[in-house]
């Protein structure tokens, strides 16, 4: 018998790019037909089916979306935030970001 198990890991800082590329590869695999199944998940502890809920209540979908969201983002590639930043802030959008000159910095000293 196999068993699923899904984690739930707290979102972060990053909840919008997260969301966002969560949507899109939601948004991807749904486009071809012949790439939707089903899956069934059993003899889900309670306290992971009770935190499911209020998260997807909190995100203001089903529990059946939300669990199809967390299964996208999990199998997918993560973004890379200066590629995020790139798409919105780049020279491309007409916005150039100042970069600092980095100057090397003296070694620590550790006195035994």
């Amino acid at each position: 018998m196999t068993l699923f198990a899904l984690v739930f890991v707290p979102i972060g800082d990053f909840l919008q790019v997260i969301a966002l590329q969560a949507m899109l590869a939601y948004v991807i695999m749904t486009q071809r037909a012949d790439i939707m199944a089903s899956l069934s998940v059993r003899r889900i502890d309670k306290a992971v089916y009770e935190r499911l809920r209020v998260r997807a209540a909190l995100h203001g979908v089903s529990m059946e979306e939300e669990v199809r969201q967390i299964l996208v983002q999990a199998v997918t590639a993560p973004v890379k935030i200066s590629e995020v930043f790139k798409k919105y802030f780049g020279s491309e959008n007409g916005v150039e970001l100042a970069i600092d000159e980095r100057r090397p910095h003296n070694p620590m000293e550790f006195e035994e």
